[in-house]
């Protein structure tokens, strides 16, 4: 078995030097080139505070928080939001966002800023490397009518925005942080607050269109609770005048009178018999007016206890009355607050 000779290996390496050094060389060269000519990446990141959702009352509503969360993150790079973004870059070539610079000697901040796309119409947040850029511009001025559909440039920059867009945030709080990676740090700051602004606005429309459709709701619930009321204290109106005479007359007071006048009439009548016999006219006469005074009594009776029937009802009627006006109050409130609460939306929009 041949030994394993080191100083052989050496000599051989010694031998192939040239090849060797010119090798590891045009590798580093190689691989300086392309770390040049391949373009950088910029990350721009921006956090927004996300409002729990709220109820027409602007009081909290009980709802699961990691759900919320989730749907907002969704909400915030879904394609309805980002294909805003896309048609924004496309059809107006302008980006816009916000920053803070510093006027000179003042020392004071104010707000502005525009970026533009240039008029080539950029379809890319980062560019290919610059050898393989120019043989793709080589193939596109040999292959004509390559030109591009409007719709086609947009879903183009859509995909690149679903891959490049990110959001996350910590311990399902309400606090999202944004970030989009491109070739140029004013474009990532740019689509980063447009991004976030489209989602914004994209939030309040959901928002307004989930008012208003509750307050369409409310309006119906509004109307209806209305005719009921009003329904209501008609028909209690109604009843007090059918009924006054029931319900004003002293029927009581009555009965006692009457039947103090009954007793009178007894009275007489034993004093009439002491004196006269029970078939005398005079006696007949007495039994007469006291038979008349107890039908009387017994009418009185009837109406006292319709009276009383009728007070029932009246009670009832109030009461009923008193319940509708209470729900109308209360969807009435509602509304007022939906109002209010979507017409801060709207001013906010």
């Amino acid at each position: 078995m041949e030994e394993f000779d080191l100083r052989k290996i050496f000599q051989v390496f010694y031998k192939r030097k040239t090849i060797i050094f010119l090798v590891v060389v045009i590798s580093v060269v190689i691989a300086l080139v392309l770390s040049l000519l391949s373009p950088k990446i910029y990350e721009a990141t921006g956090t927004m505070l996300v409002q729990e959702h709220m109820n027409e009352g602007s009081t909290r509503v009980k709802v699961d928080p990691s759900w919320y969360v989730n749907t907002q993150m969704e909400l915030m790079k879904s394609s309805g939001v980002l294909i805003k973004v896309a048609k924004m870059w496309i059809t107006t070539k302008s980006l816009t966002w916000d920053y803070a610079k510093e006027e000179q000697g003042l020392g004071s901040k104010k707000k502005g800023g525009s970026y533009k796309i240039q008029p080539a119409d950029r379809l890319e947040l980062v560019g290919k490397n610059k050898i393989f850029g120019f043989i793709g511009v080589i193939k596109s001025l040999i292959k004509r009518g390559s030109h591009q559909s409007q719709q086609n440039k947009i879903q183009t920059i859509l995909a690149q925005l679903k891959e490049k867009v990110k959001v996350t945030n910590k311990f399902g709080s309400n606090v999202f942080f944004l970030s989009v990676e491109t070739d140029d740090p004013k474009l990532s700051a740019a689509l980063v607050n447009a991004i976030m602004v489209t989602y914004r606005e994209e939030n309040l429309r959901l928002k307004k269109a989930e008012l208003m459709e509750r307050l369409a709701r409310i309006e119906e619930l509004w109307t209806e609770s209305q005719y009921i009321w009003n329904t209501a204290q008609e028909n209690l109106k109604k009843f007090i005048s059918e009924n006054a005479t029931l319900l004003n007359r002293d029927f009581i007071k009555e009965k006692s009178e009457l039947s103090a006048k009954l007793n009178n009439l007894e009275a007489e009548k034993k004093k009439l018999l002491s004196r006269f016999s029970p078939q005398s006219m005079e006696v007949k006469n007495k039994i007469a007016e006291i038979n008349v005074i107890k039908k009387q009594i017994q009418k009185i009776d009837k109406l006292i206890q319709k009276a009383s029937a009728a007070k029932e009802e009246l009670i009832k009627k109030k009461a009923t009355t008193e319940k509708y006006k209470r729900e109308f109050e209360k969807i009435d409130s509602k509304k007022t607050k939906l109002k209010t609460v979507l017409a801060d939306l709207v001013s906010d929009v």
